[in-house]
């Protein structure tokens, strides 16, 4: 069986939870957002992501954990960490990432975390979404909280977001960096 021939065993949280992670405070500012869909980036996931990719002149990603909180109408994404691909081919205008990192990332989900999405890198192309990149958020990432971020190292770290199989661009202030 492939893994995009199963339905992943996910945890949703509900929107309620999310106090009990990020606080009153924050918590109440993300609930005020009016949006389908926010994105809080930890700090150190951010980083981890960024400090991945720089080096690189060559296409780089791995997997995003997180959380998801919805009440079935909004959904905020917690994107927690990331599992860099390690065993990978890739040039300066694509990647192909071997599935240990699939097998890694399973490994390293805590309790209540889920793969939540990928990352990559399009060292000075820009950052959008390739035709190949969408077939592949289709086939692996068919939620509707999935997200791909696609990160040019090269152009000042520019960033855009996909979110669904359907590859929909997310509004980039729907995204937040939060120092924990």
């Amino acid at each position: 069986m492939k893994w995009q021939d199963a339905e992943p065993d996910l945890a949703l949280n509900s929107l309620v939870d999310i106090f009990k992670v990020y606080g009153l405070i924050n918590s109440l500012s993300f609930l005020q957002a009016q949006v389908d869909m926010l994105l809080v980036c930890h700090q150190s996931c951010w980083k981890n992501m960024i400090d991945h990719i720089k080096p690189h002149r060559v296409e780089m990603g791995g997997l995003i954990l997180g959380s998801i909180f919805t009440d079935n109408k909004r959904v905020i994404t917690s994107l927690e960490d990331v599992v860099p691909s390690r065993e990978h081919e890739s040039s300066s205008v694509s990647l192909r990432m071997e599935p240990s990192v699939w097998v890694e990332a399973s490994n390293k989900l805590k309790k209540g975390q889920a793969i939540v999405g990928w990352y990559h890198s399009h060292p000075n192309l820009g950052s959008f979404f390739s035709g190949t990149d969408r077939k592949n958020q289709r086939a692996n990432f068919r939620r509707n909280f999935h997200i791909g971020l696609v990160i040019d190292p090269v152009r000042n770290n520019e960033l855009a977001i996909f979110q669904g199989p359907e590859s929909e661009s997310v509004d980039l202030n729907n995204f937040i960096v939060l120092d924990l």
